[in-house]
């Protein structure tokens, strides 16, 4: 009997750190183009990011050689918000430099119409284009938000061209595009 209430116990304990770990907290981004279109919301469940197989963590440092190519990328749903279509943005609020981010938020990535969880099979509105902070900045930051769609967009929501200066929040508004539902963000470094 003792036993089976310890191994309780460390279930319990190892699921709790195990939650512990699955919220990002975006709340303590800071900088003008963060708090200007909103890119520190709280969400209540991280992305997880894996850059060639290997899991990102919350505020990790990556190099630049390390994503080059698109991540993976999942998050989990509550069962009666699968049957909805979100959209994916990456963004850099860093660009060009941190002390100087003029050409920020810069768009990275953009998937509309995903499926529930299903990441790869929403339509890509903006191509992957790799986190590459200039050999003078500190690293950048790197937001991956997932916003719930109001249903499925039947236009391309996006140009391609448009990817500095991109006005995260005017566009949330105009696709009227929900609360984002899951959230991650890792730096870069330049070399």
């Amino acid at each position: 009997m003792e036993y089976g209430k310890l191994y309780q116990t460390l279930l319990l304990a190892t699921l709790c750190v195990a939650c512990l770990k699955a919220q990002c907290d975006l709340g303590s981004l800071t900088g003008k183009a963060v708090e200007e279109h909103e890119l520190n919301k709280d969400v209540p469940e991280s992305v997880e990011i894996k850059y060639n197989g290997k899991v990102v963590d919350c505020n990790s440092l990556l190099k630049k050689a390390t994503v080059k190519s698109a991540p993976a990328v999942s998050y989990t749903l509550d069962s009666d918000e699968e049957d909805n279509y979100y959209f994916l943005l990456m963004i850099d609020p860093d660009a060009t430099t941190p002390q100087n981010p003029i050409y920020a938020p810069y768009l990275h990535w953009a998937i509309q119409n995903i499926p529930g969880n299903q990441v790869s099979r929403g339509e890509v509105v903006s191509n992957y284009h790799p986190p590459s902070p200039p050999p003078y900045s500190d690293p950048h930051r790197y937001i991956i938000l997932i916003y719930r769609q109001p249903g499925f967009i039947t236009e391309r929501s996006l140009n391609q061209a448009a990817k500095n200066n991109f006005n995260v929040k005017s566009f949330v508004q105009s696709q009227n595009l929900k609360e984002p539902v899951a959230g991650n963000y890792f730096k870069v470094s330049a070399q």
